[in-house]
């Protein structure tokens, strides 16, 4: 999806069971951008594998698409745009295949989704169909939540980046591949962190002394792997990962041509710099590709 002077236009699978495209009435799938109904002032959106959320000018939430496999949250099945719960003052978002995080302005952010280990709150459990508040009294001052399958990490105001759930891979950035953590830790130390993206079981951090990454895609790295500095924008995907930083890098698995190095087939195994036909200001990762925002406001 992409948001264009607040309208909203996405693009892709849009199956019966799935319908994340916003159309009620919608093909199974589009290959060319379709306007999705009633958002007219989106800021900020996220697209998950059955299901997309948005955030609207007036900081209210929406949600469509289906609750297949693990993205199911109560009363949110379907596939024209629907307000989910009564937050008014969303400042960010984070929807991946098992959770969605969202943090308004004014209150500890809430989470929706898997809790079998714990990543939504204190009590690993059953799932969660309804946003549920995750430790107000550590995170009560959240301004980023970051989302992978079964752990959660949010950035305070005060610099801080806490995260819980699953450790089997080092996610959680605390220098452990513990069991599964169903309360806050204090992750790596991180400088001015301003950025912070999870995927999968990996997580990574923009700070002031640029990219730093930990977990499943960066293994021999528990306390975190520095990468570049002067990094400005970060992406993460199931296989693959990209950061922009004097230019754009990437790695990974390269199946479909997702690292963007013109091959495909063999993976690419370390951060290799890409051509996207201009000056990029923006990435992001799916499962098999790659979009890039340029200076001119071009997508590639």
């Amino acid at each position: 999806c992409n948001i264009v002077d607040g309208s909203l236009w996405c693009w892709g699978g849009n199956g019966v069971s799935t319908s994340v495209l916003g159309q009620e009435v919608g093909p199974n799938t589009s290959p060319i951008p379709l306007q999705a109904d009633i958002i007219d002032d989106a800021c900020e959106v996220e697209t998950g594998w059955f299901s997309t959320v948005v955030i609207r000018s007036d900081g209210s939430v929406w949600r469509w698409g289906s609750h297949n496999g693990t993205e199911r949250l109560a009363g949110y099945d379907g596939p024209k745009p629907t307000q989910l719960g009564s937050i008014a003052d969303a400042v960010d978002c984070s929807l991946t295949l098992n959770l969605c995080c969202i943090v308004p302005h004014s209150a500890p952010g809430s989470c929706v989704g898997e809790n079998d280990v714990g990543q939504v709150h204190g009590t690993a459990g059953a799932h969660l169909s309804v946003p549920t508040q995750v430790h107000a009294a550590v995170l009560d001052q959240a301004i980023v939540v970051a989302t992978g399958d079964d752990h959660t990490c949010a950035l305070e105001s005060d610099g801080s980046v806490w995260c819980w759930g699953a450790n089997d891979d080092g996610q959680l950035g605390d220098g452990t591949t513990n069991p599964p953590v169903t309360q806050p830790v204090s992750t790596i130390d991180l400088i001015n962190p301003t950025t912070l993206v999870a995927w999968t079981n990996s997580t990574c951090a923009l700070d002031d002394v640029g990219v730093k990454c930990w977990g499943g895609s960066f293994p021999d790295s528990p306390a975190g792997q520095m990468f570049s500095a002067n990094g400005s924008y970060v992406a993460l995907a199931d296989s693959h990962e990209c950061f922009i930083a004097s230019g754009l890098y990437c790695q990974g698995n390269n199946n479909w041509g997702e690292v963007g190095n013109g091959n495909s087939g063999q993976s690419v195994n370390s951060f290799t710099l890409v051509d996207p036909g201009g000056t990029p200001v923006a990435v992001t990762a799916g499962a098999q590709f790659t979009c890039v925002r340029r200076d001119d406001d071009s997508v590639r």
